[in-house]
This record gives C-alpha cells, structure tokens and sequence, in this order.
C-alpha cells in the first residue's frame, strides 16, 4: 500500500469458520455467509428505493436465500435495515482516522487537515461504501429512526470536531448559533462534491477521483474558508448583521400592505409616470407639477349646469 492509499475494511469483519470443511476438502456453507450476502444485496435494494420502496423478497432473490432468512438473521427488515446502516457506518469510517485538533495547535492548519480527511471519504472512498451516499440521501428526504443514530455515530462527531476548529479561528466571541452556520457551511463545500455530482459534471467541474486531485481541490476550498472564517474573527461577530430599511429598494411595500388604498376606476386624473410617483396620494392632493388642488380638479371635472349628462 502507499503512503497516498487509505485502508478500506471489509464489508464486515470476517467471522472465523465454524464448521470447518465437509468431507473432501468442500466449504461447508455458514450462516454467517447468507447473512452477509442479504446485507450486500439489502444495501443495494435500499440505497435504491429506499426503506419504505425497497422489496423484501427482491433481497431475498439477489441473495440467493429464502424470506424467512431475513426473520432469523435480523427479525424484521427494520432490523436488516439497521445493519445496512450500521455496516454503512463501518465503511465510511475505515478510510483513516479523523484528524484531531489539539488547544496547541494551529487552527488554521487543523482545518486544512480536516476538510483534506473529509473530501477522502466523501470521494476517494466511494468503492469502499457504494451505497451509503444513497442511502443518506433517501434518509434525508424520509427519514427514519436509523437517521438519528447515524448522526450520533458519524456525522455527528464529524461536525463537532469541524466546530471545535472553527471556533478556534473566529474567536471566543461567537455565538452558538453562528458557529453551528458556519460548521455548516464548511462541511457543505465537501458535501456539494459528492451529492452534486452529476450537475457539477455538466458544468465542466466534475469532482476528482484521485487522491492528488482531491488534496489540490481540499487545499483550494480550505483557503476559502479559512479566508471566509478570518472575516467573521476580526468582523463584530455577537451583533447580527441588518438590513436598513431606506435601502430596500426590490421589496417595497405594495399600497395595499402599507395601508393606503388602491386607485379605483373612479379615479381619472392625471397621473405622474415619473419616478417620483405615489400612487393614490397624488389623486387626494392634487397634480404637484401643475399647482391644482383635488377641489379644483373634481370641479372641472363636473359637467356645468346647462350642459346635458
């Protein structure tokens, strides 16, 4: 193996053989062998319709075993999709051990470390979990109770030790709040590059495979972030940022929601086209650019005494 190549895991860990071998020399089959084959092809049926779309017996038929093996391995299919995701679990986290950052060191490197790690198992791991990005992505769209462990088994320590670093860099003033954004933030620009994919590929941009070209694409969005982050430190980061109302220019407030009433077809003075126009007001007042007040101007609009309606 070399220095750039990760260690990838089984898909479970090998069981000793417990039957030792018929006679003959043949493999005798264990039953550990028609669990891991229901795993396999439960990992594939899931990761493509789901949990609630996928087939029972369409796992049964890829893995060669009977419906009742799904019972007497795992109880239920909520109990093989549990080991689908507990085995997703192991996959992911077989490409190396999470890069720790230390009080003493430099945060600024712990987060080049740390997104480098995680763009790893986001991209160059994919053969070691082939399904386990499907799968969360099924999850988020449905989720079930198998998601909640996943984020305390995985996700959860992955996001704590990006927001332990964060932290660290913008400075003890932040809020929790503004933390946990930008955590997510950091962990959206490797996330992107997986789930993605297929629309970056159309954009020109599709996300590397190799571990050279990873580490390159790491390096380049560590210094944006890190860029980003130092911001945020030497910015006043406890006061939320505002928006001044006067300069709110594309969400004015139509009449109707600032409380004035719309002009009716009553209505049929001059109006201004200008940009200083202000809807009704002008008709209550009367037309600024020509001096006439609204009792001239209803006046000239009535029909005089001898002249026929």
């Amino acid at each position: 193996m070399s220095s750039h190549e990760l260690p990838i895991i089984p898909l479970v860990p090998v069981q000793p053989a417990q039957g030792g071998t018929a006679a003959g020399g043949s493999d005798v089959p264990q039953p550990d062998a028609t669990r891991e084959r229901l795993i396999q092809a439960a990992g594939m049926e899931f990761a493509l319709r789901g949990f609630h779309g996928a087939s029972v017996r369409l796992i049964c038929h890829a893995a060669g075993a009977n419906v009742s093996a799904v019972k007497y391995h795992f109880g239920n299919k909520d109990g093989l999709y549990r080991e689908v995701m507990r085995v997703a679990h192991e996959q992911m986290c077989g490409g190396g051990q999470m890069p720790s950052f230390f009080s003493e060191a430099e945060p600024r490197e712990a987060l080049t470390r740390w997104l480098s790690w995680f763009l790893r198992l986001l991209l160059s791991q994919e053969k070691a979990h082939p399904w386990a990005g499907r799968l969360l992505a099924h999850e988020t769209i449905n989720p079930t109770p198998a998601l909640d462990a996943f984020v305390a088994s995985t996700a959860g320590p992955i996001r704590a030790e990006a927001l332990r670093i964060i932290r660290a860099i913008v400075g003890p003033g932040v809020s929790d709040r503004l933390a946990g954004d930008l955590a997510n933030a950091v962990m959206a620009l490797c996330v992107t590059q997986k789930h993605s994919r297929e629309i970056l590929a159309r954009f020109g941009f599709e996300p590397p495979n190799t571990l050279e070209e990873i580490d390159r694409l790491g390096a380049l969005l560590s210094r944006f972030a890190i860029s980003g982050l130092l911001g945020f430190a030497e910015a006043d980061v406890v006061q939320p940022v505002s928006v001044r109302q006067d300069q709110t220019h594309a969400c004015q407030a139509s009449p109707r929601e600032s409380g004035s009433q719309e002009p009716g077809p009553q209505h049929s003075g001059p109006r201004s086209s200008g940009p200083g126009h202000s809807g009704p007001s002008e008709v209550a007042s009367g037309d600024s650019s020509t001096g006439e007040s609204s009792s001239e101007a209803l006046a000239s609009s009535k029909p005089t005494s001898g002249a026929k309606p």
